[in-house]
């Protein structure tokens, strides 16, 4: 077998996708399948001129995304983020599209926790988020037991709530490199604590 990436269009919005990898298995002896379609995407706007045009920010729906058919954008709450993953090819955009959904909660009175164990390097979350250290509940946890702390202060907060304290603010959890944290120290205690702020 052979193993052929190629890229592939959705035209369904509701799946928050303009486009996805599949990686697709084939018997040496087949014919090589059509080529897909080439993807035609407009530059995405700048946070800052959506903002300025009022396209995101308090008040407004989240911008989750652009319709790869309509060029539409498509909006959603908090509610449509509840629990999500960004998965994707190295270079596809993942730290970019969680840093634009991240600056976008800010912007709606959130508080941020963040996760990254990159926090050092220029491309990470931690440096493409700085500007947002306002609306941090904590500074940006980047070892594991920093990583254990701030999810046990978000836990906290969230046991603060169900006794009735008054918050409500939404309090956005970011975990980069799930994956590589999963294979690390925190492999046996990261599951239950992010168990307990989901549920």
């Amino acid at each position: 077998y052979a193993v052929q990436a190629t890229w592939a269009a959705h035209s369904d919005h509701r799946n928050l996708q303009t486009f996805a990898p599949h990686i697709v298995l084939r018997n040496e002896a087949a014919p090589a399948p059509a080529p897909a379609p080439a993807l035609t995407l407009a530059a995405a706007p700048a946070l800052r001129a959506l903002l300025d045009a009022g396209e995101v920010g308090r008040g407004r729906p989240l911008l989750l995304g652009v319709d790869a058919t309509t060029s539409e954008m498509v909006r959603g709450s908090f509610k449509s983020l509840y629990s999500a993953g960004i998965g994707g090819l190295q270079g596809s955009g993942k730290t970019w599209g969680a840093a634009f959904l991240l600056a976008q909660s800010a912007a709606h009175g959130a508080r941020l926790v963040i996760c990254d164990p990159h926090a050092g390097d220029g491309e990470s979350l931690a440096s493409r988020c700085a500007g947002l250290a306002p609306a941090m509940l904590c500074d940006v946890a980047d070892e594991p037991r920093g990583i254990e702390a701030a999810l046990k202060l978000v836990n906290d907060e969230l046991d603060r709530r169900k006794r009735g304290a008054p918050d409500r603010w939404p309090l956005i959890v970011a975990i980069d490199e799930w994956l590589s944290l999963m294979r690390g120290a925190l492999a046996a205690t990261l599951p239950r604590l992010v168990e307990a702020v989901t549920t």
